[in-house]
């Protein structure tokens, strides 16, 4: 049994399925979370630390000195074994960048964690997360998807922190919203645009989103790509579109590419150049990037007295598609645009 004055390294690994406890420098090479053990007033106190070696000594040998100093008689102030929130975001956020996430999900996900008002991590309890949370999610009017995937981002940072720290997780994704249940084709019919779609949409839109809408048919852009498309990304001589990767975008699996669009489309891109007072953007709203295009196309698709969820921004991309390989190029070049 370890001095009761001194302080010692334990390490929670799973062997065989199961949750032990063994002594740190036996498992050295086991994934597990370090645990600062020692004796106070008779009783056996266990301080999860984390999974980090240094930062597990480090707390060890802080603890030796507070045991050191009362046993010689000097008073030593309790220390609190509570780990701070906005610590833990840190370093959650550092384990993100590492995983190299794109700078945009990461400060999104910074954003939401801030909205968690408690101080230490074990302060915070299910209701917190999937009462409070949530509400205050709901009274910002966002969709049942969009709430329920943020619930998610916070229930796998409070997982990471029970993995790390050896914090209990106090919330599941069974205690939060319900993963919505899409009616019709919402978001996976792959089937194009049919002409009778097209014409109502049309005839319920402005001109620029008129425009809006036959980029996408016409390019197959994805949202992103067309939101954040600026001048120079558009050839409108040769009839290209150079989608690349650039300050707050990056494509999809990170690959630039090229897609050709039709002389039309770059007479109406021309015409609105024309008319841009040499703004970056093309389809720029206030001099930013346009947000919540899904709700313009909803909202035009049911003033057109078309099922609202028939209506996706994604499916422009696959109408896209099936136009040029109905034109007869080849479905690897397709792919690739």
């Amino acid at each position: 049994m370890p001095h009761k004055r001194k302080a010692w390294l334990q390490k929670r690994v799973k062997i065989d399925g199961r949750w032990c406890s063994r002594p740190a420098e036996l498992v050295k090479n086991v994934t597990g979370i370090y645990v600062v053990c020692h004796w106070e007033s008779g009783r056996l106190v266990r301080r999860p630390v984390g999974t980090d070696l240094r930062k597990a000594e480090h707390e060890r040998n802080r603890q030796n000195i507070i045991l050191n100093a009362r046993a010689a008689g000097i008073t030593t102030t309790a220390t609190d074994a509570r780990h701070s929130l906005s610590g833990a975001i840190s370093d959650y956020i550092a384990h993100l960048r590492r995983r190299d996430l794109t700078e945009k999900s990461i400060t999104a996900i910074e954003n939401l964690l801030a909205l968690l008002p408690q101080k230490y991590l074990e302060e915070i309890t299910t209701v917190d997360v999937a009462g409070h949370f949530v509400d205050r999610l709901r009274a910002h009017g966002l969709a049942k998807q969009t709430i329920y995937d943020r619930y998610m981002k916070v229930v796998s940072f409070l997982k990471w922190c029970e993995k790390t720290y050896g914090v209990k997780r106090v919330a599941e994704m069974g205690d939060g919203p319900q993963k919505p249940k899409h009616s019709g084709d919402a978001g996976t019919n792959r089937d194009p645009y049919t002409a009778e779609h097209l014409k109502a949409l049309d005839a319920a839109s402005t001109e620029d989103e008129r425009l809006y809408w036959k980029f996408f048919l016409m390019t197959g852009a994805r949202e992103r790509e067309m939101t954040t498309c600026e001048w120079p990304d558009l050839d409108l001589d040769g009839r290209i579109f150079h989608v690349r990767a650039k300050p707050g975008f990056t494509p999809k699996g990170k690959r630039n590419r090229d897609v050709p669009f039709p002389r039309d489309l770059a007479d109406a891109l021309a015409a609105r150049k024309a008319r841009s007072n040499g703004a970056t953007l093309v389809f720029g709203k206030d001099g930013r990037v346009q947000r919540h295009l899904i709700r313009v196309l909803k909202a035009r698709a049911k003033e057109g007295n078309q099922n609202p969820d028939h209506y996706f921004l994604h499916r422009f991309r696959h109408s896209a598609a099936n136009r040029w390989l109905r034109a007869g190029i080849d479905i690897a070049t397709v792919s690739n645009w």
